[in-house]
């Protein structure tokens, strides 16, 4: 009985262990003129395993001219962007575990809109669960730096104003999103006299405990099996 005992109390402390463990998630994106560069890094016990996922965009495809049946000819097929996605697991030390290569098409409008027509219910449909997720996710940093400019310098002036009053507009209902009490939203609008130009890099850091995850998937199975 000792034997069991021992087992029970280590497989509580485990499970509180793995309920507390923290999930911080990375987003990294950058545009410099036509160049795209996006990276994410999902850590869990301070960087002791994480797993990153670099997307540079290759090149763009000139796929062939296919009649659209469902969404009529404002959707006819444009050029694609093909991603080069690398995926590397890696330890503290940074000595990669595991790491994989993969290049991927972007679909069409068509069948963008049409994935998104079949989401949007599932969001409506799951959306408590998915409120109580973001509720629980901390913002760590959330830092947004945009270059603007046009042949005109007047006309980069307003563009960078427009700018401005959008990512004010926009920041504060993006954090109203997720816990309260996160770090406070860094962003700026430079207007570029000389060239014209649009460089943009969003650096973001989200935490979050398996715990609250393991609760929203419940929630989710609950609402699931509620409306069978």
């Amino acid at each position: 009985m000792t034997g069991v005992y021992i087992a029970a109390v280590l497989t509580v402390f485990f499970l509180t262990g793995l309920f507390m463990t923290v999930v911080r998630l990375c987003l990294h994106y950058e545009r410099r003129g036509r160049d795209d560069e996006m990276a994410l890094e999902l850590s869990v016990w301070r960087g002791l395993l994480s797993y990153r996922l670099k997307i540079p965009v290759a090149e763009v495809k000139k796929p062939e001219i296919r009649p659209v049946t469902r969404f009529g000819p404002l959707l006819r097929a444009v050029p694609r962007p093909v991603f080069k996605i690398m995926a590397e697991l890696s330890g503290r030390s940074g000595r990669p575990l595991a790491k994989e290569k993969r290049t991927v098409a972007v679909p069409g409008p068509a069948k963008i809109i049409t994935s998104l027509c079949q989401n949007l219910s599932l969001l409506k449909r799951y959306g408590p669960a998915i409120k109580y997720l973001l509720k629980r996710v901390r913002l760590r940093r959330f830092r947004w730096l945009t270059e603007i400019g046009a042949r005109d310098p007047a006309r980069s002036g307003v563009i960078t104003g427009l700018a401005w009053a959008a990512k004010g507009y926009l920041l504060p209902l993006i954090c109203r999103l997720f816990s309260p009490g996160g770090a406070r939203p860094q962003f700026a609008v430079r207007p570029s006299f000389e060239k014209p130009c649009f460089n943009s890099v969003l650096d973001c850091i989200f935490e979050v405990r398996i715990g609250h995850i393991i609760f929203a998937g419940f929630k989710a199975l609950a609402i699931k099996m509620k409306q069978q």
